[in-house]
């Protein structure tokens, strides 16, 4: 190797931190473990839909996949600069493929219980919307308020964003508990 590549090389470690590297690893040991099993079931494309749309339930109903691991990450592999706002396109990409779902088929949908949530969730727009809308606000007032101010952030705010995330957690929870209890003891159509 000569020493540019050797010095680019130590720029793009030095760059990359250990824990971005070991929620990679995380998440792609979790993202295995959803989507083995769907490969031996199904064939490659079904299983990388409903991993799409496993996925997407996770962005759309629970504040917690923001996108930054999962898009941000490969993005910063690829063009080495910092995705701004990974949240808008993770939400926009859920929004976008569960749209496009809908429109062409709804049996993908039917295959796991977390997609046949997701699908009861975005046919029945009162009440369960409101678990979309809450989730939505309490992502993007945590990411931008919270997260990406932080060094100027007043106590009383974090504990507002953290009250946003909980009370997004409970509405899910409440709105969708009949449902899901329906979704879990019904019988599966394959």
């Amino acid at each position: 190797m000569n020493k540019n590549t050797e010095k680019t090389i130590e720029e793009i470690s030095k760059k990359i931190e250990r824990p971005g590297i070991i929620k990679t690893l995380i998440l792609s040991i979790i993202l295995v473990l959803i989507v083995g099993p769907l490969f031996i079931k199904y064939n490659i494309w079904i299983a990388l839909h409903l991993s799409f749309l496993t996925w997407s339930f996770f962005v759309l109903c629970l504040p917690v996949a923001r996108g930054k691991i999962l898009i941000g990450k490969p993005y910063f592999y690829i063009t080495k600069k910092q995705l701004k706002y990974p949240e808008a396109f993770s939400w926009i990409i859920a929004l976008t493929g569960n749209m496009l779902t809908l429109a062409i088929s709804s049996n993908p949908y039917w295959k796991t219980t977390i997609t046949n949530l997701l699908y009861l969730i975005m046919q029945k727009p009162w009440p369960l919307w409101l678990v979309i809308i809450a989730c939505g606000f309490a992502t993007f007032f945590d990411s931008y308020l919270c997260n990406y101010t932080q060094h100027r952030i007043s106590r009383k705010l974090k504990v507002l964003c953290r009250l946003f995330i909980a009370g997004s957690f409970l509405t899910t929870f409440l709105l969708t508990y009949n449902e899901l209890i329906l979704v879990i003891t019904a019988p599966t159509f394959q």
